[in-house]
């Protein structure tokens, strides 16, 4: 719908996207379901006269994420914890693009969202609301059914549950289900895995859930993270086809935040060690400069000591007598100055 509606201000964003980063070409990938939108950036592409290009892709899911469109539209793939920049590819969304035409067109932040209304509602509609519009002034726009007992932002594959309707939209706000036992059935039993390589089959990420799944079982994190677990894009799409029902992305979702978890952990530690390390060195330090200055203070005071208990030498005495003469010499003058004054004062 943003495609259809604002195509023009899409183009200009993604042109300025490719100023910024100084690309060669900007490309389009667009399911062929449709063909509105496709048509609709083709004719703001050659009204602005740019070199863009439209590419339509099967609509296959999840064809959509970042790395497996740039597989489908450029042949190059993202290598295993890389990122597209390292391939000379970046990618964006279409609202991204269009979010970046307004800021520096008209300096305006992002103030809204296209968001689909869908699922057990009586019209599914795309709204454009303001950023914290609460959920539940906007499902009520599309006449939620009475059957309904609960809300899904996202997705039917990827979306997370709501805890509360009454929960704002976000800029993250894409869609919003209004989710029934009818529409989505509780999930069934889950059955031990029979290597049946189904989730193999249709992992877009070329991983082996199954693998994944025994090691996140067993929490074996580190063999989980050696089979490229955070490759996984968490499209549900190896859950989906499991005859046996078990929930594979939750196990990953698990295994992720204890992965996480753990590497949080030891950054602490490791900053607390580093700290107490450099604690015991700075008291160690000052310790020693302490000893140091303690050191010369004695070695002077010997110096001192010794050097008053010698006898002088003929050139120290002749410096000594000199200085006496001296002394002697301005006390001499400074008496001749009073006894003048007095003698000023009494003959006045």
């Amino acid at each position: 719908m943003l495609m259809r509606e604002h195509a023009e201000g899409v183009v200009l964003g993604a042109e300025i996207l490719r100023h910024m980063l100084d690309a060669d070409e900007v490309l389009y990938g667009i399911e062929d379901n449709k063909p509105e939108a496709v048509a609709a950036l083709q004719q703001a592409i050659k009204e602005s006269g740019l070199k863009h290009e439209v590419v339509v892709i099967p609509t296959l899911y999840p064809s959509g994420s970042a790395k497996q469109l740039i597989r489908v539209l450029t042949g190059l793939e993202v290598p295993s914890g890389k990122l597209p920049t390292d391939i000379g590819v970046q990618c964006f969304n279409v609202a991204t693009a269009y979010t970046v035409h307004r800021a520096l067109a008209y300096g305006e932040p992002l103030l809204s969202r296209l968001v689909t209304i869908t699922g057990n509602v009586r019209a599914a509609k795309n709204y454009e609301v303001l950023i914290g519009t609460p959920i539940n002034e906007l499902v009520a726009l599309s006449e939620t059914l009475p059957d309904t007992d609960r809300y899904i932002m996202g997705g039917p594959m990827m979306g997370v549950p709501l805890p509360a309707v009454h929960v704002p939209v976000v800029k993250a706000t894409n869609c919003v289900i209004a989710a029934s036992t009818k529409l989505f059935p509780p999930p069934k039993p889950a059955l031990p895995c029979i290597r049946c390589t189904r989730c193999a089959e249709v992992c877009p990420a070329d991983l082996q859930p199954q693998d994944l799944f025994w090691f996140a079982q067993s929490k074996e994190f580190g063999r989980a993270q050696a089979f490229n677990l955070f490759d996984c894009i968490e499209c549900g799409a190896c859950s989906y086809v499991c005859p046996s029902h078990i929930p594979l992305v939750q196990y990953y979702r698990f295994a992720k935040s204890e992965i996480r978890a753990r590497e949080h952990d030891k950054q602490l530690a490791d900053q607390a060690r580093d700290r107490h390390e450099y604690r015991e060195y700075r008291i160690e330090r000052e310790k020693q400069e302490k000893a140091e200055k303690l050191a010369a203070k004695e070695k002077a005071a010997q110096a001192a000591k010794l050097a008053s208990t010698q006898p002088l030498t003929p050139e120290q005495l002749a410096e000594q007598a000199e200085l006496e003469a001296r002394r002697a010499h301005l006390l001499e003058v400074a008496k001749s100055d009073v006894e003048h004054t007095d003698a000023v004062h009494t003959k006045g």
